[in-house]
């Protein structure tokens, strides 16, 4: 088990430091970023980043900050939420499935939760293409 460590994040900008209220620490499971102590944002061993949303203003500085800190790209807030936060709108229509299913269907079949899975996927990417970009 590696040991954890805790680090201040840099602001990128003029700012001179975020006093601490931005910290990432690294374990066994990847890179975090905590911004006021929320855990707001992760990098896999993989280097897979996930934002777990844009909190306040300030937050989406830290979190800004911390993905060029790390080398990840983006232009806007919109971006980061297109790059890195995808899943979160696809859990929400995996949401809306379980909810459609359990409510409104009698029984499915395993291979229907496959189709539905794909229009889950399908809706996420649209959602994403007109509303995020």
């Amino acid at each position: 088990m590696k040991n954890t460590f805790f680090s201040e994040v840099h602001p990128i900008s003029s700012q001179k430091s975020f006093y601490g209220k931005a910290l990432e620490y690294a374990d066994d499971s990847g890179i975090h970023l905590l911004s006021y102590g929320v855990n707001v944002a992760n990098i896999d061993n993989d280097g897979n980043c996930k934002v777990n949303g844009l909190y306040s203003a300030t937050t989406t500085k830290h979190i800004k900050s911390w993905l060029t800190c790390h080398g990840f790209e983006y232009k806007d807030s919109k971006d980061i939420i297109k790059r890195y936060c995808w899943w979160l709108w696809r859990a929400y229509f995996y949401k809306l499935f379980f909810c459609y299913v359990f409510l409104y269907s009698d029984s499915i079949c395993v291979s229907e939760y496959k189709f539905y899975f794909l229009i889950c996927d399908i809706y996420t990417q649209i959602f994403i293409m007109i509303f995020v970009i």
